[in-house]
């Protein structure tokens, strides 16, 4: 085992803000935030205020700390590399895992895009509980 190079481990979080800069709006102490960035498996990090944005009381630390990196790659994927439009259309593969749920989100809250699915049988019963509405689903066969 060697030493950690760089700035420390872990690339996405959540937590409580105890500090703000002067300059900062929008965010305000005591305020539940998830955040990305370099070190952030750690008890105490500075970042900055565009890395962070602000989780609601019904969400919890732990799944909170989770959505950074896979909103920030469904972000990615479907709108610089995709370009993907209102009433376009988009298949999901593994829709039923984080990057496939938040692309769904994006697509439908935000884009306006039809959806089109591909995830394992076993996770259809939970996408269908929840607040999706998928056009089509393709099941894959597979026992996860």
């Amino acid at each position: 085992m060697g030493i950690l190079e760089g700035k420390g481990f872990g690339v996405e979080g959540s937590g409580i803000i105890t500090e703000i800069g002067a300059a900062v709006k929008g965010l305000s102490i005591g305020e539940r935030v998830c955040y990305w960035g370099t070190g952030c498996l750690s008890t105490s990090i500075a970042i900055p205020a565009p890395r962070c944005a602000k989780i609601p009381w019904n969400i919890a630390f732990d799944e909170a700390a989770t959505l950074p990196c896979v909103f920030a790659t469904a972000i990615y994927c479907l709108l610089d590399i995709g370009r993907l439009q209102k009433c376009e259309s988009v298949l999901i593969h593994s829709a039923s895992g984080g990057v496939g749920i938040a692309a769904i989100q994006i697509c439908q809250n935000v884009i306006g895009a039809e959806v089109s699915s591909c995830l394992a049988l076993a996770r259809l019963t939970l996408l269908k509980r929840s607040r999706f509405s998928l056009q089509s689903a393709v099941m894959k066969r597979s026992s996860i």
